[in-house]
């Protein structure tokens, strides 16, 4: 062996890569070598210089085709490099040699995410399970590309033998947590934070994920002290501000959170979901006047935006603008198929902006296809009671106000529509004794003192910000 091949890999060993590139470059230049060419291409590789890592293993290959390590990492080049389509040309006819391999598969199941083969991209992370038993770290990064993905689901398999195989690893109790949390199982994150935070407690994507859960929870005074956790390491971080601000409107603390809200808008002003809280914080501060001037400007600001267009709808609806109501909400339609609840409230609302113009018919249709599937509640009976009492179908109108009056005794609205009804029919004793019942309601409601009872809400009362 040549005394500066010997010199380069030590060099090499010993981190000087510099050098170690000037010994093997030296030698080549004597003594071209696929040996030479595969330690210069490892070299340049470390050094972050791939386009000469290319070169070179290109050259080992030249003088060597067979020689497997450079084919390799030729391949792993390419993806380091974002040459996607070159990596898994030259990785993937590699297995099953390359199986026990995890740095290869690693580096092949990116190529083929990138590459929109994500079927095959799943199976070489199923390999990775496997070849990685020595090496878990390695698995956890294939979990990380999973992530990244948004595959949730098909990550917490490999997450779960993650956390076994690396039971002090902070990062993959939270990643665990994380993929639980995105998969509707929340409740099984707790621990799996609380491990994390133990091992790790300034971690701050673990500090808040456990703030949402809490929030979700309505369990304020914890959320909010995690969230202190997270400010304390680092005092403008934006989602905690945001969460805080959450805590606040859920904590009735409505004030504070418009301010805090108020500055994070400032500084993120492009982010509508900041600005649908704020205007969720007016909202529960029954400041209404300021809510729907928000309301209008978000619309103007970011006319594409599902819950923009949905809030604006509705808002526009209570100001009994129901022309400029209705194009917003048949624009927001096809944008919000596969949100089954926003669909919903947003079918609603154009049902009764319909309603409004007298669009009866269409009105009638998406009022009784909501009825079918139990959405809408009283609001949507007794809106279309009121179509169908206009529409002289009394009958109809009578089954959905008796389903009303059923549901909440107590909407006394309801039983002066019951007793028009009953009086059409001819059942005057009845409906009398339905004009008797809202009497009384109403007597009982004069009477409480102002204080007990529940303040008017203005709908949408909530959920502008998911």
């Amino acid at each position: 062996m040549d005394p500066r091949f010997r010199q380069a890999v030590e060099q090499a060993q010993a981190g000087r890569l510099a050098e170690a590139e000037m010994s093997i470059r030296s030698l080549l230049s004597d003594q071209p070598s696929s040996d030479g060419y595969r330690l210069l291409g490892l070299i340049c590789e470390n050094q972050g210089k791939l386009d000469q890592a290319e070169q070179a293993y290109r050259e080992s290959l030249t003088l060597n085709p067979e020689l497997e390590f450079s084919r390799i990492r030729l391949g792993i080049v390419y993806c380091k490099g974002k040459k996607y389509s070159q990596c898994v040309d030259s990785l993937q006819p590699l297995q099953p040699r390359i199986d026990a391999i995890p740095e290869a598969l690693y580096y092949l199941c990116q190529g083929l995410f990138e590459t929109g083969q994500t079927t095959q991209a799943l199976q070489i992370a199923a390999k990775m399970e496997r070849a990685s038993q020595a090496d878990p770290q390695s698995l956890l990064s294939v979990c990380l590309l999973l992530i990244e993905r948004n595959l949730y689901r098909e990550s917490v398999p490999l997450l779960t033998r993650s956390v076994e195989r690396l039971p002090r690893s902070a990062e993959a109790h939270y990643l665990l947590a994380l993929a639980l949390s995105r998969t509707d199982r929340i409740d099984r994150t707790g621990p799996l934070l609380d491990k994390a935070l133990q091992l790790q407690p300034d971690l701050v994507p673990a500090l808040l994920l456990q703030a949402m859960g809490l929030l979700e929870a309505k369990q304020l005074s914890e959320a909010k002290r995690s969230l202190g956790k997270v400010l304390e390491l680092q005092p403008e971080e934006p989602k905690a501000i945001f969460l805080l601000s959450k805590v606040m409107i859920d904590g009735g603390e409505y004030a504070q959170a418009v301010r805090s809200l108020k500055g994070l808008t400032g500084r993120f002003p492009d982010d509508p979901d900041v600005h649908l809280l704020l205007l969720s914080a007016y909202r529960k501060d029954e400041n209404y006047q300021k809510a729907f001037e928000t309301s209008l400007q978000l619309l103007e600001r970011f006319p594409n935006y599902p819950l923009v267009l949905y809030n604006g709808g509705l808002d526009l609806e209570i100001m009994g603008r129901f022309q400029e109501a209705e194009a917003h909400l048949r624009k927001l339609l096809p944008m919000i198929q596969g949100d089954p609840e926003l669909m919903a409230g947003a079918r609603l609302g154009l049902a009764r902006v319909l309603a409004h113009q007298q669009k009866t018919s269409e009105a009638t249709a998406l009022f009784e296809e909501a009825i079918r599937l139990n959405q809408g509640g009283v609001p949507a009976l007794q809106d279309l009671s009121d179509i169908y009492l206009k529409a002289g179908e009394f009958e109809k109108a009578l089954k959905l106000l008796r389903q009303v009056v059923a549901q909440e005794p107590k909407r006394k609205q309801a039983y002066i529509q019951l007793a028009k009804v009953l009086r059409r029919l001819g059942k005057i004793e009845e409906a009398r004794e339905q004009v008797r019942i809202f009497q009384q309601l109403d007597k009982t409601e004069k009477a409480t003192p102002k204080g007990n009872q529940a303040p008017q809400r203005v709908r949408p009362a909530s959920g502008a910000t998911q």
